[in-house]
């Protein structure tokens, strides 16, 4: 009866004033498995406050206000399951609701007007998202439609030389949550925006080199999985750092005291965890190979061994 009309936006502390004290004395189940026979707590409880529970989270819960949160922490494991899928509905609609085309654009929108602040707050779903996946038994359609919304504000964002840390704020929570083929998608994407960026801003020029691409890209070693991120390093760095100083070493006035000044700055850009990779090292040994052959063409003397 006293549940009969209960709202957790207007009483939250019910659950915790009238049950937790009567926990030491009845059974509960400990997994939250529906197939079990429930106990007979936990049926008066199904009778009692689990359609209410249910009507209030499908047409009154605003994930962004209601702290739900603590009555659910209070409640069996049992109960929390049989609201699971409905907490999980409610979600993806809040979900559903976000527009991340307009989100992008309203951040255009505060770059070029130089704005003190850019924010994409309305693509923090993470805020409201996260906190309640405990309460969640099947996520996957929850995280399958947040990282489309995420793939999707991807598709708006141009890497550039500064304030790429809102968009790193966006995703980062979200790389340490998913997993399988949500995890190789979102990461997918963000490899093809910065090769995208590689592409189009980026080349070795010795004499007027432009570095911020690169920068942004070491920037992204740590978000990124790091066979992902060495991938694109490998196709847009390094094979064009080797192929570059190629042409340069191939010119009959270059200067090869300039050339090893070079090779030397690139070589400490690279962190000291990203040059341990062997990969990485064979290709800068390669480069030591390549200047040393041509030093020795030059001087008529054998390549060094």
């Amino acid at each position: 009866r006293a549940f009969h009309d209960w709202s957790p936006a207007t009483h939250p502390h019910l659950v915790e004033d009238i049950l937790v004290p009567l926990h030491p004395f009845v059974r509960i189940c400990d997994d939250g498995d529906l197939s079990e026979r429930l106990a007979p707590f936990e049926s008066l409880l199904h009778r009692a406050l689990v359609p209410g529970l249910r009507r209030f989270i499908l047409t009154q819960w605003d994930p962004l206000a209601d702290d739900l949160g603590l009555p659910l922490s209070r409640l069996p494991p049992t109960t929390v399951a049989a609201v699971s899928g409905d907490i999980s509905n409610r979600l993806l609609r809040y979900v559903d609701s976000i527009e991340p085309r307009e989100a992008m654009h309203k951040r255009d929108s505060q770059l070029n007007a130089a704005a003190g602040g850019v924010s994409l707050s309305g693509l923090r779903i993470d805020r409201i998202i996260i906190p309640w996946l405990p309460y969640i038994h099947d996520r996957a359609e929850l995280i399958a439609s947040v990282r489309r919304k995420l793939c999707a504000a991807l598709d708006y964002w141009t890497p550039t030389k500064e304030n790429n840390g809102e968009i790193v704020s966006v995703l980062l929570p979200w790389i340490e949550i998913f997993q399988g083929k949500e995890l190789r998608r979102l990461c997918a994407k963000i490899s093809d925006r910065l090769e995208a960026m590689l592409r189009t801003e980026f080349q070795f020029n010795a004499q007027r080199q432009v570095i911020w691409p690169f920068k942004v890209l070491v920037k992204w070693h740590n978000i990124l999985p790091l066979n992902d991120w060495f991938a694109l390093v490998k196709r847009q760095v390094l094979a064009r750092f080797t192929d570059y100083l190629k042409v340069w070493l191939e010119d009959p006035n270059a200067n090869y005291a300039e050339v090893a000044d070079w090779y030397w700055q690139w070589k400490q850009m690279y962190p000291p965890e990203i040059f341990a990779v062997e990969a990485v090292q064979q290709e800068f040994k390669r480069a030591v190979v390549l200047m040393a052959y041509a030093l020795s063409q030059q001087e008529g003397l054998p390549p060094a061994v």
